[in-house]
């Protein structure tokens, strides 16, 4: 209970699901590999943090607080090795940028089709 910051508890069975900051942490160059030890050790003198890899180079970092989430993202803002910024499901989904593109291009294609069936109606 503590580390998932709940603030209150119902005993009735209808409790709020737990909220903790979410920290995105991404390696700006390709010789700085993130791993879950060296993330762990860099950022526990801020607070509790719970790390997820999503490769080599992505890294969640669920903090204990938005101090601590606030404090990292302040500390690490000029980092050469790593950025780190609060996670946003939009932003920094794996599956949101390639969804983004293929509505695009989907979106772009029918367009011109209707466009070229127009003007092929229209002669």
């Amino acid at each position: 209970m503590i580390r998932a910051s709940i603030n209150s508890l119902d005993l009735s069975g209808s409790s709020k699901e737990p909220q903790r900051p979410l920290v995105f942490v991404q390696s700006k160059t390709a010789s700085f590999q993130l791993s879950a030890y060296k993330l762990a050790k860099e950022f526990s003198k801020f607070g509790t943090v719970d790390i997820k890899l999503q490769s080599k180079s992505r890294a969640l970092v669920a903090t204990g607080n938005i101090y601590c989430a606030r404090d990292l993202i302040k500390f690490y803002k000029n980092d050469k090795r790593m950025s780190v910024h609060h996670y946003s499901k939009w932003r920094h989904s794996p599956y949101s940028k390639p969804a983004l593109w293929t509505g695009v291009i989907l979106s772009g294609g029918l367009c011109l089709w209707a466009l070229w069936s127009s003007k092929k109606n229209n002669t």
